[in-house]
């Protein structure tokens, strides 16, 4: 109450806001817009028939989420997809999902086993390949502590976007990840192996900052 009244907060409505924030995510992470390049309000307000509101709730969700920077006056830009960006976040991940594997080997069942096969076929289809990513973000959320799932939802699209570009210039690498993932990771999980999940998930990150720096190498 303030001077005897109530009052009413104004909030934008987090449904459409995420559905745009969803198709200029995948928008990146395909590649369709690239590191460097703007995206303009007004166009995005004129494609999908919806108002600023909404548009500029969306680009405050990728900046969280590191798929693009806001600068004053110039807007929102796709965020460099560069090495040390790259190398922040795998360290950052590496360090999270070590623990939350840790504890998920100490409590794995054969029904999260079935969960995980649906897990992979879901990312099969968007990927033409498991994304190994997919798989880490649903052990993530699966953990009795939400924190874990919620910080990893936020750090995993720019890796998406390094498991994209591979998958698209350099499929051999993808399938490195994903073996890494389907033929080590998932049987340490289901041998209850503590010792074993760090060593795959320490090999996933590496792996991936590695595999990610020859790309750039070869295409830039």
């Amino acid at each position: 109450m303030a001077d005897g009244q109530q009052l009413v907060h104004f909030r934008i409505s987090t449904g459409l806001s995420e559905q745009i924030a969803s198709h200029l995510e995948t928008q990146i992470i395909a590649g369709v817009l690239r590191s460097g390049q703007r995206i303009q309000e007004s166009k995005v307000v004129q494609e999908l028939s919806v108002s600023r509101g909404p548009v500029r709730e969306a680009l405050l969700i990728l900046s969280r989420r590191r798929l693009i920077q806001l600068f004053p006056r110039r807007g929102a830009v796709v965020m460099p997809l560069n090495a040390p960006l790259v190398h922040s976040l795998s360290q950052a991940v590496e360090l999270l999902m070590r623990e939350v594997l840790r504890d998920q080997a100490g409590r794995w069942m054969e029904l999260k086993g079935r969960q995980l096969d649906d897990v992979a076929a879901q990312s099969r289809a968007q990927y033409g390949i498991t994304n190994p990513f997919c798989i880490l973000k649903f052990l993530a959320k699966d953990h009795p502590n939400p924190i874990y799932g919620d910080v990893i939802s936020d750090l995993l699209p720019t890796l998406d976007r390094v498991f994209g570009k591979l998958t698209r210039h350099h499929p051999e690498c993808a399938r490195y990840l994903k073996e890494l993932v389907m033929h080590d990771l998932v049987p340490a999980l289901e041998a209850h192996s503590v010792e074993g999940v760090s060593r795959v998930i320490g090999a996933l990150c590496r792996g991936v900052e590695r595999k990610y720096l020859e790309s750039l190498e070869r295409t830039g």
